[in-house]
């Protein structure tokens, strides 16, 4: 697959005419470098490039799911630049936070996955009580995505369900689980449940005695 964009350039202006390229880790299964050669770079040998195959390179190989680290120098005819660093690895996938306007509808989350992949990725997801009671406060929910080759956001949804009580806002968490081609960045998603219910009124009632002994009873009310 390509590489991510890296941007680089000479400090003093000079052309450039060479980039060299090598990997940190020293895995050979963890890939190699393709550009109208093939050669394994998991050793701490610079691989010294044109221009023109340095915007043709891909990343191939038999790379397992690791991060990987390449260092990347320029050459302008002189000398060589400071080193910059290129992280090759899996797309990674997160989950947003949600917050409800009111106790009624659907709340709906986004799943998305860092960058598109050549692969199809799939992954779980699980809501789980906090202060929010499934059954009582939203329905619970499970499920799994499927991100086709090319795809970068899922969506699912959340009942939520109403009721007549006062209370301060409630939360329940959506989870994800079990990627795979892909690894999991962020986890978990909050379900802030807005409450919508008017808080109660007190009042108490006028009384009027029928004469100037015993007692006079009064009761209040809340609504």
């Amino acid at each position: 697959r390509p590489w991510p964009d890296l941007v680089i350039a000479d400090a003093d202006g000079d052309e450039i005419t060479e980039v060299r390229v090598r990997d940190t880790n020293a895995d050979p299964a963890s890939g190699y470098f393709w550009t109208g050669w093939t050669g394994s770079v998991y050793d701490d040998n610079w691989h010294k490039l044109s221009l023109y195959d340095f915007q043709d390179l891909w990343f191939a190989g038999s790379y397992t799911g690791a991060t990987d680290v390449y260092q990347v120098q320029l050459f302008d005819g002189e000398d060589w630049s400071a080193t910059a660093e290129l992280t090759v690895g899996p797309p990674t996938l997160s989950i947003n936070d949600v917050t409800t306007a009111n106790e009624s509808g659907t709340a709906s989350f986004t799943v998305t996955l860092s960058a598109a992949s050549a692969q199809t990725v799939t992954v779980d997801y699980a809501s789980s009580n906090s202060t929010a009671t499934a059954g009582a406060d939203y329905t619970a929910t499970t499920g799994s995505l499927s991100f086709a080759p090319g795809e970068t956001a899922k969506t699912f949804t959340v009942p939520v369900l109403a009721d007549a009580l006062d209370e301060t806002d409630e939360a329940a968490t959506l989870t994800l689980s079990n990627a795979s081609n892909a690894t999991i960045s962020d986890a978990s998603g909050s379900l802030t449940i807005t409450d919508d219910d008017a808080a109660p009124s007190l009042s108490i009632s006028d009384v009027t005695t029928a004469n100037e002994s015993g007692t006079a009873s009064f009761t209040a009310t809340l609504s």
